[in-house]
């Protein structure tokens, strides 16, 4: 049986735009891709 893939989701948000509406920040899933 393949090893599962183990992958953390990280957001990255500005504090100043934290309560902007509309605002997502950016998203990262490590390990990145190639």
């Amino acid at each position: 049986m393949p090893e599962k893939e183990k992958v953390m989701t990280i957001t990255l948000m500005r504090t100043d735009l934290y309560d902007a509406p509309g605002y997502i920040g950016a998203y990262l899933a490590l390990p990145a891709g190639k």
